[in-house]
């Protein structure tokens, strides 16, 4: 993690962050029973704090390949999908 204070007042955090997503590739005229593949992605979220609004926004997301992801400081974090159903 890394702090940084950018031109006019601003202030910028750096976290890495490991992405981990399962899928299962759907191909036409294909059927079958396909295992969920898992796919981990390093990269490194560039936070912004907006000072007058009172928060943090996503500034940019770098790739971090190749990255530690181990250790006792890592947190595990759930995101999930929110999507609108009809």
């Amino acid at each position: 993690m890394s702090y940084e204070q950018g031109s006019g007042g601003k202030h910028y955090v750096s976290l890495p962050v490991e992405f981990h997503e399962e899928f299962i590739t759907i191909r036409k005229h294909h059927i079958g029973d396909d295992e969920p593949k898992e796919e981990y992605r390093d990269q490194t979220v560039k936070l912004e704090y907006l000072e007058e609004e009172d928060k943090w926004i996503v500034h940019s997301v770098d790739s971090n390949w190749g990255s530690d992801m181990t250790g006792d400081d890592i947190v595990k974090t759930v995101f999930k999908k929110l999507c609108n159903k009809k």
